[in-house]
């Protein structure tokens, strides 16, 4: 039941975007019924290579975040024009994203070299994402992830985020619990 609209900007469609404007209706919440789903994750995780301590450590005490899936529910940008979200967030950004280009020219050109995603792309995300590491947020991680992928609406989308993750802690770029 999704409905169709077109991002505009002046007169012209730019391209069709599909709108999700459902609203959840939800079962009541059972922290069984995640653990066993988080058990499920797990075998998969293990099933893909990820190492036991890796899922063990990473996993251990994780969860359900009702306040994370509030939030993604009610994300103010989703209900913006594209004129709206691009009016308030991209010009705040532009003189920083323009000396982010220039600091880290360097390292994104060997990123660009490497996965043929330029620069200007990987700027402009961090700055939308975090206002170029200003905004870290508040909520853990992996407990997001797992409260995310558990949720009915794009469940497949964040699991593989999550198994990303779990990668990500593997490599040693980063900490379970950070």
């Amino acid at each position: 039941n999704a409905t169709y609209s077109s991002i505009r900007m002046g007169t012209a469609d730019i391209f069709p975007l599909t709108v999700q404007r459902r609203k959840f209706i939800h079962a009541p919440f059972h922290q069984a019924a995640f653990e066993a789903w988080l058990e499920d994750f797990k075998k998969d995780a293990a099933a893909k290579g990820i190492a036991q301590a890796v899922i063990a450590t990473s996993l251990a005490g994780v969860t359900f975040d009702k306040a994370v899936i509030a939030r993604d529910q009610n994300q103010k940008a989703f209900s913006q024009t594209f004129e709206e979200f691009s009016g308030r967030m991209v010009p705040p950004r532009l003189a920083r994203g323009s000396n982010m280009l220039k600091q880290y020219g360097s390292v994104l050109g060997r990123i660009e070299q490497a996965y043929g995603v330029p620069g200007e792309i990987i700027v402009a995300i961090w700055g939308l994402e975090s206002d170029y590491g200003v905004n870290l947020g508040k909520f853990q991680t992996v407990r997001s992830l797992a409260s995310l992928a558990y949720d009915c609406r794009r469940s497949e989308l964040f699991k593989a985020e999550l198994m990303d993750m779990l990668r990500v802690i593997e490599r040693g770029d980063i900490a379970a619990h950070d």
